[in-house]
């Protein structure tokens, strides 16, 4: 008998505590000596006390009604009253409660969204998509002005819309609506495009397919990229390879960017056409050994393999067949030149194209691009040596300006550009050297200018620059100069010396040896 009071005992307490537990957050959360207490629960007196004991739905309806007729626009009561018609089965009272909440709640949003709630519990997919609508094509909200676009409330209802199709395998009109409602709402997110392009690619809405690519190119002006890849996916998926290709082909830029010659030779490979483009671009060479845009596209099919050294080849070629010719350099093929052999790090290489781009005449922005990729080469690598002429020079700690006095400190530098006698009109230093541009035309020591005319062409590596005088030494400086006595006093004349080389000491082409003293060793009795 005692077991069985324990365990009756037991089962009470914790089936109280479990009852508690059930109780929906709604009720959980109400507050204590409020009227809303009273319309939820009601005192049962027990043997130890009054305990407050759960209301059923069919009493605290009637109550709630009491309420929302002396507080008509108390939107938490409709969304109580709400809760309890669920309670009881009632989903008819239970929507126009929940739409009776929406239209009284100052926050519509999440009034809209307890409303989409109420209908995806009630197994409605088309009633809570009209719900996200209202949701998804709200007005932007103040407190998300700098919030993410993938974490505001518009595009997660979106989303949700998304995922509310797909599981109900809704007709693809749904989709198409939804989507286009989607870039209304967000116009400047290039991802959506890409994502509707997909959707209708895949749904074979080719027609759609083209206007959202020529909507896209009207809000997008600047962006080369993703046209030229939707058109080539739109035609390679409705007709042939063939068509797919030519898009990429008419198109053709040798300057494209990086991620759009990535996919050309993505869908080359995937069609098994990689060879056929290497031979055409062979075949356009032998026939014009001077076309700029066989030569890039032999440049990056090497490029694409990882034969950097090859590629580099290609435009050495070029460069060799012009000279071989001697045929005028334009400011569009230096430039070309110059961004492909960066883009493979060949720096140097790169540096003396810029440098020729300088003196061109051909581009109105050719100084400007010329100065620009120069800085951004000695930005991106500065550790890469660049030969000028047939040494090789290196920023030094202090450089003199080859005109002035003035000592140029260590980051200026325009003096150091200028102690090569690089023409710099326009340019001037932060430390007020007087650097002038001599009236001469200067270039590259790989590519040699004319004074009279604006032709640029190569210079083979084995022929010297012209030399130009550079400012003679002041008066003073020659004075010192001629007072140094000829020869040294026998007085401070030093002991001779036997020259060795270190075996520490690196040795390199045109660095005299380090000589040492050896002292002379003795042997005492």
């Amino acid at each position: 008998m005692r077991l069985a009071a324990l365990a009756t005992f037991f089962a009470a307490i914790f089936g109280a505590v479990a009852a508690l537990g059930e109780l929906p957050a709604w009720i959980r959360n109400i507050d204590a000596s409020t009227v809303l207490e009273g319309v939820f629960f009601r005192m049962m007196s027990l043997p130890n006390g009054a305990v407050a004991f759960r209301r059923p739905p069919s009493e605290t309806r009637p109550a709630l009604a009491d309420l929302i007729k002396s507080q008509p626009h108390n939107a938490e009561l409709y969304s109580l009253r709400a809760m309890e018609d669920e309670q009881q089965l009632d989903f008819t009272a239970a929507e126009a409660d929940w739409k009776a909440y929406a239209d009284n709640s100052s926050g519509k949003i999440s009034a809209q969204l307890a409303l989409a709630d109420f209908y995806h519990r009630r197994l409605r997919p088309a009633d809570e998509i009209q719900a996200l609508a209202l949701v998804a094509k709200a007005a932007p909200v103040a407190v998300e002005k700098l919030t993410a676009p993938a974490q505001q409330q518009s595009w997660q209802a979106f989303e949700r819309i998304f995922a509310m199709i797909q599981a109900q395998g809704l007709a693809k009109d749904a989709s198409i609506a939804q989507y286009r409602a989607w870039i209304a709402r967000y116009p400047d997110e290039p991802s959506l495009y890409a994502r509707f392009l997909q959707f209708l690619v895949a749904e074979r809405e080719y027609p759609a397919a083209g206007d959202l690519i020529a909507s896209y190119h009207k809000q997008f002006p600047n962006d080369q990229i993703f046209p030229v890849k939707a058109k080539a996916m739109v035609e390679y998926r409705r007709s042939s390879v063939r068509d797919g290709l030519s898009v990429y082909e008419q198109s053709f830029q040798p300057l494209w960017d990086p991620q759009l010659i990535k996919s050309y030779f993505d869908l080359l490979r995937d069609t098994q056409n990689v060879r056929k483009f290497r031979d055409d671009a062979h075949a356009a060479l032998l026939a014009n050994p001077e076309d700029l845009n066989a030569t890039a596209r032999t440049f990056y099919y090497y490029q694409q393999q990882g034969k950097t050294d090859i590629a580099q080849q290609a435009i050495a070629d070029f460069r060799l067949h012009k000279e071989a010719a001697k045929s005028l350099w334009t400011s569009q093929e230096l430039y070309v030149c110059a961004r492909l052999l960066e883009d493979i790090h060949s720096y140097p290489e790169s540096a003396r194209y810029y440098f020729a781009l300088y003196n061109s005449n051909g581009m109105p922005d050719a100084q400007e691009k010329a100065i620009g990729g120069l800085t951004s080469l000695l930005l991106t690598a500065p550790e890469t040596p660049i030969r000028l002429g047939s040494g090789e020079i290196s920023v030094k700690s202090s450089v003199p300006c080859p005109i002035s006095t003035v000592r140029a400190p260590q980051n200026c530098w325009l003096c150091w550009i200028a102690s090569f006698r690089t023409p710099l009109s326009g340019l001037h230093c932060t430390h007020n050297c007087s650097i002038t541009t001599p009236p001469l035309v200067r270039a590259t020591p790989s590519f040699r200018a004319d004074a009279n005319s604006s032709r640029v062409f190569p210079m083979p590596r084995n022929a010297r620059p012209s030399r130009y005088s550079w400012p003679m030494p002041t008066r003073a400086k020659a004075t010192r100069r001629a007072n140094l006595p000829s020869t040294i006093p026998s007085s401070r004349k030093s002991p001779p010396k036997r020259r060795t080389f270190r075996s520490d000491q690196p040795k390199e082409p045109g660095i005299p040896p380090i000589t040492t003293l050896r002292p002379r060793l003795t042997r005492t009795r």
